[in-house]
């Protein structure tokens, strides 16, 4: 089997979430993925799962305005106090990735860490076809996903395809794929992946594997 399905726990642990990480800044790993982007130029960016906004100063430092959505109303009320308080260039909104209220291609640059191995397939399907519908052609986009060998499976019990909820962030759903299953799923919707980095990171529950693919639309 190149895919598993999780699920722990309930939508009561996202805002729980969203206040222990109402201070917290952008991890290495976040500074670098925005960092590899093409320069902004004053373009607008998407962060698609933007939490509290904690990718928001790296965007903007590499010269990116931010649009943020986030389908938990209280991480989007942490992610505005952020941005007014810091003054930065960006616009939390509730929203969902499988629906963004956003028009076609006006985006330069998609940023998807942390999201969307937490959605269920219909939905992820869905919101890869509306990033390939927001970016403008040429606009790039990273995209966070978790291989299958990831420990982090142990985190919750395994679960039918049928049986996921939706909307998935009713509950804390999971992901975890092989990487030929994900760029398969990324190709399908019409983005090109133009490459992939598997980070590993060991710690005393075993060893977290994030893939991190740089996708870009070409037409």
């Amino acid at each position: 089997m190149e895919t598993i399905w999780t699920i722990a726990g309930d939508e009561t642990s996202w805002p729980e979430w969203a206040s222990r990480m109402a201070t917290s800044t952008a991890s290495e790993t976040m500074e670098q993925l925005a960092s590899d982007l093409t320069p902004g130029s004053q373009h607008w960016a998407l962060d698609i799962g933007c939490g509290t906004g904690r990718s928001f100063l790296p965007l903007n430092q590499n010269g990116y305005k931010v649009i943020g959505i986030d389908p938990i109303h209280e991480a989007i009320i942490i992610s505005q106090s952020r941005a007014k308080n810091e003054n930065l260039s960006a616009w939390p909104i509730w929203a969902t990735a499988d629906r963004l209220p956003i028009r076609n291609e006006s985006i330069k640059a998609i940023f998807a860490i942390g999201t969307l191995y937490h959605l269920s397939p219909i939905e992820l399907e869905k919101a890869l076809t509306e990033i390939k519908r927001v970016l403008l052609v040429g606009g790039e986009a990273i995209l966070h996903f978790l291989d299958l060998d990831d420990w982090r499976r142990k985190l919750g019990k395994q679960i039918r395809i049928d049986d996921i909820p939706m909307p998935s962030y009713q509950a804390v759903v999971t992901c975890f794929c092989s990487e030929v299953v994900i760029r398969t799923t990324i190709h399908t919707s019409g983005i090109t992946v133009q490459n992939s980095v598997l980070k590993t990171q060991y710690d005393e529950e075993g060893e977290r594997r994030d893939w991190f693919f740089h996708c870009v639309r070409q037409r």
